[in-house]
């Protein structure tokens, strides 16, 4: 799980996209992006926000935050780290 203390602070706003607030890139890699949402629970929806962040160029974050407690309520990488393993080994005729 992601961990620092980036602010998302009304400063650091600098528009909107497809339904999104957009924050400044710092400290990540790339912008932030911010929605109101609801995340169920058995007791009813909770008013939380969903936040997709670009933490590296390999590491992308999808996260819902509780808009109360500021709590994690999910958390996914939307892009798994792969390591390159080389290329297949040729099969047949090279040419």
């Amino acid at each position: 799980m992601p961990t620092g203390n980036a602010q998302l602070t009304p400063r650091a706003l600098t528009g909107h996209r497809a339904g999104f607030e957009v924050f400044a890139r710092v400290p990540f890699a790339g912008e932030s992006y911010v929605q109101k949402a609801g995340f169920p629970t058995r007791d009813g929806a909770r008013p939380a926000y969903r936040v997709l962040f670009i933490k590296s160029l390999d590491q992308t974050g999808d996260t819902v935050a509780d808009a109360a407690m500021g709590r994690t309520l999910y958390w996914a990488f939307v892009v798994a780290r792969d390591r390159f393993l080389g290329w297949p080994a040729r099969q047949g005729r090279s040419y």
